[in-house]
């Protein structure tokens, strides 16, 4: 049975996929909400950080323990965008409950 689709449950999602993407195995909720995403993707990963990180989302989101859709969008990111923009505006319009 599918993990709820709820607030917390989707954040630790995208922490579990953000780990996946290679920048950081401790990466929690709380520790990295207000930080921006540039400043914490290493530069060298920038340009290929959109496509990881959907690829990534896609594979924990559809996997257990999670079992939820995911739409093929990659995010865009500026400048400015913190990991809290990175779950409003793209993590929460992609994902959904089967």
């Amino acid at each position: 049975m599918p993990l709820e689709y709820n607030t917390e449950n989707r954040r630790k999602a995208l922490c579990d996929a953000l780990q996946r993407t290679g920048i950081g195995a401790a990466v929690t909720w709380d520790g990295i909400k207000q930080e921006r995403v540039v400043k914490v993707v290493p530069d060298a990963m920038l340009e290929t950080f959109p496509e990881r990180l959907l690829m990534a989302a896609t594979q924990v989101c559809t996997s257990d323990p999670y079992g939820w859709q995911v739409d093929q969008k990659e995010p865009e990111i500026d400048e400015q965008m913190t990991f809290t923009d990175l779950d409003k505006r793209w993590f929460r319009r992609i994902v959904f409950s089967a």
